[in-house]
């Protein structure tokens, strides 16, 4: 009985299925349906779990190549957030995570971080325009940043000639990568101080060594830390003197060249300039740029007084817009994550719930001025 029960298996298990007799044939299309059904819900809930991955904001590094310096880059990824410290700076978002694809390419901006800086010193603003809908790229500005501070390239007008040429560079990048696609025909640069120089001089301002000189000879003691190249400070003595005269001295021997500088990219359409340093601008040729130019404004900067610089830019250029000016802040105060207690530059009392009311004013600038109808998807 047993063999028998063997082979009659072994001969049904040859049969097709239309051909398998009654208690068989049904157990055989019960278990093709529950198969099915089970495949049909195992799909579903994959689709549940793609559907359910998060979506935050990240960030990778792209390595220095030819003339791309390190570049930080910032971007709607598909994953989890987490804490994350880079340069001494402490944030939470995703890292090197796949991009979110979108329907569209993406507007990008560029940052330029102050002298000594780095980018992720402005991550919160990247975050904010990131959840947006733009893509930030963010160069570590060669001989120029908190890595790599070579003073010899400072005390020369190179600094101020590289910044631009390095934007371009990262502005190129970004255009032939298969990673981000991001729209290159109208990009916004942002830059803070330093990278405030920058993002004018991309958007078409020029500059000299010899306005520089007028500029001092005219306002030496109100802005002393610019004209003595951030050598030392006036104290209130009878030394004052001297140090204004040894300062003149300086910069009347060595900033008589006359030949304007600049850089303009025509693919840039905007600029925002955060407590720039503008003495050695011609204002003239800001005032006749046709990039959309903004300005961000540090009312108690002892550094870079307002009054001279971003104040006077404002002041004769009537496209130009005022988008923040805190009170009690100081230079570095809108760097955010905030520099450490030691390095403070806030004035008492000053509410740093107010720099994030400036960022979402420089988002919005940007995002009526490089984009057509808004970003249509991948906002948060």
């Amino acid at each position: 009985m047993i063999e028998s029960m063997n082979i009659q298996t072994s001969s049904t298990a040859r049969w097709p299925a239309w051909q398998v007799p009654g208690k068989a044939r049904r157990t055989f299309l019960v278990g093709v349906v529950w198969l099915g059904l089970w495949a049909n819900q195992a799909v579903l809930a994959a689709g549940k779990t793609a559907a359910a991955e998060p979506q935050t904001v990240a960030a990778t590094v792209l390595a220095a190549s030819q003339t791309l310096p390190e570049t930080v880059v910032f971007y709607l990824g598909t994953g989890q957030a987490a804490d994350i410290t880079r340069n001494g700076v402490r944030m939470q978002m995703g890292w090197d995570l796949p991009a979110v694809a979108s329907s569209g390419k993406r507007p990008l901006v560029v940052l330029s971080h102050g002298s000594g800086g780095n980018p992720w010193q402005h991550s919160d603003l990247a975050k904010q325009l990131v959840q947006a809908g733009f893509v930030v790229a963010a160069p570590f500005h060669a001989g120029d940043n908190s890595k790599d501070h070579d003073h010899s390239t400072l005390t020369t007008w190179t600094n101020w000639q590289l910044r631009p040429v390095q934007v371009t560079a990262v502005i190129d990048a970004l255009a032939q990568s298969s990673r981000w696609a991001v729209r290159t025909d109208k990009v916004g640069v942002y830059g803070m101080s330093a990278g405030g120089h920058t993002a004018l001089t991309m958007a078409g301002g020029k500059w000299s060594a010899d306005n520089l000189r007028r500029h001092c000879n005219q306002h030496i003691r109100a802005d002393f830390q610019i004209c003595s190249e951030g050598h030392g400070s006036l104290k209130g003595d009878w030394l004052d003197s001297l140090r204004m005269a040894r300062a003149l001295v300086r910069i009347n021997y060595r900033m008589r060249d006359t030949t304007l500088h600049g850089h303009a990219d025509p693919r840039v359409a905007a600029v925002v300039a955060e407590v720039p340093a503008l003495a050695e601008f011609d204002k003239a040729t800001l005032v006749n740029s046709s990039r959309a130019i903004g300005v961000v404004q540090a009312l108690d900067d002892r550094y870079i007084p307002p009054a001279l610089h971003s104040g006077a830019l404002l002041k004769a250029c009537q496209h130009c817009v005022e988008l923040a000016s805190l009170r009690g802040a100081g230079h570095l105060s809108l760097l955010s994550p905030a520099v450490p207690p030691e390095a403070s530059t806030d004035a008492p009392g000053f509410d740093r719930r107010l720099i994030a009311d400036a960022h979402r004013k420089v988002v919005a600038f940007f995002f009526s001025h490089l984009t057509a109808d808004g970003v249509k998807s991948g906002k948060t």
